[in-house]
């Protein structure tokens, strides 16, 4: 949709100005924004209970073994990321480094 706004400013001869925002706007903007991965109710059932009967630096563990870049970028008490890297793995088998990437392509 913004494409087409800005190939019709171009077209009527316009410069458009972007501003505002952050970071992340800007890589949306020029990236695309990622897919978001549905996860079935069991995945996150298996999940949930890993965390419950894990530490965290187990959970870690785990997420070292099967993606090494996510655990290289997320410090054991981040249990958000850790989590959403997990349920991604356990629902398509791929690292959360792999999938992002394969959306971007």
């Amino acid at each position: 949709m913004l494409d087409t706004v800005l190939q019709k400013c171009w077209g009527d001869g316009k410069l458009p100005i972007i501003t505002g925002g952050s970071g992340m706007y800007l890589k949306s903007f020029i990236n695309g924004i990622a897919y978001i991965l549905e996860v079935s109710q069991n995945v996150k059932l298996k999940i949930e209970k890993i965390f419950m009967q894990k530490s965290k630096s187990d959970i870690h563990e785990i997420l070292a073994k099967i993606g090494i870049k996510s655990a290289a970028k997320y410090k054991p008490c981040n249990t958000y990321r850790i989590k959403r890297a997990l349920e991604v793995y356990f629902e398509i088998g791929k690292s959360i480094t792999q999938w992002q990437e394969s959306t971007y392509s």
